[in-house]
């Protein structure tokens, strides 16, 4: 990629380049050039003035479509197309990753670009909001952990948008299909959330869907996560005949839940009691 297109749109870029390149470039203008890749590849000795970003958490369709907004202003048209008419994983996979890319080098025009194209995704397939809650979460722990890629303290705008949908739509999100594109980190946030728009029943429920489709793997998980739900505020006949016969929830949570509900009752003044009126 021509240093000059980097450089042109992101100011992390000209400075690197900058105090990188400065006699090289002045030395040898034609030949400097810069390579975005997520690969191993090492730099050929036949250009010798050929440097290397990699960018492991973002995959090459991503890589290609952030330098195309670069050279033309606009995502590739086979993106804007999947995601507007048949969203998939994949693509709003990617164009958090593009979304990433333009935060981590402050290229704020791409930034708005990916930010708007992964809401229209959402937007036309909601359970898929899931899998851009994963992304983000799962990128930023990358990130963290690569000095040479810090990204900016501001707010990471896509994953709160993510978020505050999964808080207000959990019934055509998470309970719509979209639990499988969540991994632990993931699952854990949201059963951990106090601000999701739901009951402990369907946290449960919630929890649930994502232990099942793949036990062998989840089951511990489920069982750890369980202990953040409050099983005393679920029913007695739903803590009987649905929460206790799961696997991942053991039956002395269960009947320690059942108990402090008999105790609750017990213990209820006769005013907060139902009252039946006949005429």
């Amino acid at each position: 990629v021509p240093s000059y297109l980097l450089a042109a749109h992101s100011i992390v870029f000209e400075k690197w380049l900058n105090e990188s390149n400065v006699k090289k470039m002045a030395a040898a203008r034609e030949t400097a050039q810069t390579v975005v890749g997520n690969t191993n590849e090492s730099s050929s000795s036949s250009t010798p003035y050929l440097h290397t970003m990699k960018l492991p958490f973002a995959n090459m369709d991503a890589i290609e479509a952030a330098i195309h907004f670069l050279a033309t202003r606009s995502l590739p048209e086979g993106l804007v197309k999947n995601l507007t008419e048949t969203p998939s994983e994949f693509y709003i996979r990617t164009v958090c990753q593009i979304y990433f890319i333009g935060r981590l080098f402050k290229i704020h025009s791409l930034e708005d670009e990916a930010y708007r194209s992964a809401r229209v995704g959402m937007n036309r397939v909601p359970h898929l909001v899931c899998a851009a809650f994963d992304e983000c979460m799962s990128l930023e722990k990358k990130l963290a952990g690569e000095e040479s890629c810090q990204l900016p303290a501001s707010k990471n705008e896509l994953k709160e948008y993510a978020l505050e949908y999964l808080r207000d739509s959990p019934l055509t999100t998470l309970l719509a299909g979209g639990t499988p594109f969540l991994n632990y980190d993931s699952i854990s946030a949201i059963i951990c959330d106090q601000d999701m728009n739901v009951d402990e029943y369907t946290m449960f429920h919630i929890l649930r869907s994502w232990v099942v489709q793949d036990e062998g793997r989840n089951l511990k998980a489920g069982e750890e996560l369980a202990s953040h739900i409050d099983f005393a505020h679920i029913k007695a006949d739903h803590l009987i005949n649905v929460v206790k016969k799961c696997k991942f929830v053991d039956a002395s949570c269960v009947n320690a839940a059942l108990e402090e509900i008999e105790e609750m009752m017990a213990n209820r003044s006769p005013d907060e009691k139902e009252h039946v009126l006949v005429d």
